[in-house]
């Protein structure tokens, strides 16, 4: 769809629900085929309470890759790594700020041809996009998904939809939600 300069387009990707039982078997337990799971341990909720320190210890135990980024350089790192192994599943606790770097990162023409199943878990104030996709409540969501894995059954996809918005003069932006404002003082 198009606007003036601006034009809006959007891509799907898989998401994970951790209560759900998809259709393949698991996939054999390799560095690719492990699910990684990242978190940001500044992101609102999962600071509060020792969450992030609960959710990667537990992630660990269950033999889960975990990698903690608290900012968007680290981050970065850590979804270069992950393009670079062609990690199939990762699992983020992190805030609605810290999903839509991930979104705008995964669109970054080096990554073609990579699109890793995502289950996205509500470590943030708001949680939009975790809320939508069944990441909320986090601790619950993610218990539930470490079950399943440790019973061998795959979560269930569905395509979650990213958009792109173009304005001429900027760089193309990409996230799971936009908001945008227009005032407007002539009347």
């Amino acid at each position: 769809a198009g606007f003036g300069n601006q034009a809006l387009a959007f891509a799907e990707r898989a998401h994970l629900i951790p209560d759900a039982a998809g259709g393949a078997p698991a996939a054999p337990d390799a560095a690719a085929a492990r699910p990684w799971l990242i978190v940001n341990p500044l992101s609102f909720r999962a600071s509060r309470n020792g969450l992030a320190g609960r959710v990667a210890d537990l992630a660990r135990s269950h033999g889960l890759h975990v990698e903690l980024a608290s900012d968007l350089i680290e981050f970065h790192a850590v979804l270069d790594k992950l393009r670079a192994l062609r990690a199939e599943q990762i699992w983020v606790l992190a805030g609605d700020g810290t999903l839509h770097a991930m979104a705008q990162h995964l669109a970054r023409p080096d990554n073609a041809g990579w699109s890793p199943a995502l289950l996205l878990l509500a470590g943030g104030r708001a949680n939009v996009v975790p809320r939508d996709c069944g990441g909320y409540p986090p601790w619950e969501r993610f218990r539930a998904a470490l079950q399943a894995l440790q019973e061998g059954r795959p979560l269930l996809e569905e395509s979650l939809v990213t958009l792109r918005v173009e304005q001429e003069g900027s760089e193309p932006q990409h996230g799971f939600f936009m908001v945008g404002a227009v005032l407007y003082d002539g009347v």
